[in-house]
């Protein structure tokens, strides 16, 4: 399949940052970075750190994973990607107490295709480490019962991380900003 090629002239620090929001979409699966060549079609032949970590204790049941296991696989990979010397530092390397953060998940499969809440519970764990108030930090996608079919508790103005749908956040009447052509 022929798609538009993409330009990358981000940052590491930038790069990690969208990656990382991204990782949410991935399932875990012993942590291995290796660098692997883009097919982006970009100008750069730089190679870019991927990590893939496993760890066979991590399910705890059909639909349960072990917190403390998902915390040390992804602060492994994270150590291997920034080259950090603890998982603490990676996540602080990546993001500061002002950054504010959203997640966009796919929920769309239900709870056994869709990102796994424990994932992102990982992952907001590792930003409030960082330092990134709870309150800056947002789990999204389209609509709240998708998330709550996937196993998401909807949080919209209540304590802690917020997690809802977008659905209701649109305006009714499409706005026209300016023209597009002659």
């Amino acid at each position: 399949r022929r798609g538009r090629q993409v330009e990358m002239n981000a940052s590491r620090r930038q790069f990690l940052r969208e990656s990382l929001a991204m990782a949410a979409c991935a399932t875990p699966a012993a942590c291995s970075a290796e660098p692997q060549s883009g097919s982006g079609g970009g100008p750069s032949s730089e190679r870019s750190p991927v990590a893939r970590a496993h760890r066979p204790k991590v399910r705890t049941g059909p639909d349960r994973f072990d917190p403390a296991v998902l915390d040390t696989m992804l602060g492994e990979c994270l150590k291997r990607v920034t080259n950090a010397s603890d998982a603490a530092a990676a996540w602080k390397s990546l993001f500061s107490p002002k950054d504010r953060v959203a997640l966009k998940i796919n929920t769309l499969g239900g709870k056994g295709l869709s990102t796994q809440p424990a994932v992102v519970e990982a992952i907001v764990r590792g930003l409030i480490g960082a330092g990134v108030s709870e309150r800056n930090i947002l789990v999204w996608d389209r609509f709240n019962r998708e998330l709550i079919r996937a196993g998401y508790t909807i949080n919209r103005d209540g304590k802690g991380w917020r997690c809802f749908g977008t659905e209701g956040d649109y305006e009714g009447q499409m706005t026209v900003a300016g023209k597009i052509g002659g």
